[in-house]
């Protein structure tokens, strides 16, 4: 099975998929989305498939970090509640 040809670099909105025996184009379209972090609302070109969530790198790196903040201060206290826990004496 051979290769689909690449797209010339004045058609990148458009990309040929191979489909078992056939070829599938599949274009860029825009998508209108609120930044899950900064609460903006953009407009990118994207190919088909999920809408993103984020608008940028830093956007998704600082809403990780702050998950991961929000998750780790979740379980310290999860954790201190469970060894200063009155234990029964039988």
């Amino acid at each position: 099975m051979s290769t689909p040809p690449r797209p010339h670099p004045a058609d990148a909105r458009q990309q040929s998929i191979a489909v078992g025996p056939s070829t599938r184009t599949v274009f860029q379209r825009e998508v209108t989305f609120t930044c899950q972090f900064c609460d903006r609302t953009y407009t990118q070109i994207h190919f088909p498939g999920p809408t993103p969530q984020y608008c940028n790198d830093q956007c998704r790196v600082a809403a990780r970090r702050l998950h991961t903040a929000e998750r780790m201060r979740r379980l310290r206290a999860r954790r201190a509640t469970a060894t200063h826990a009155p234990t029964k004496v039988t």
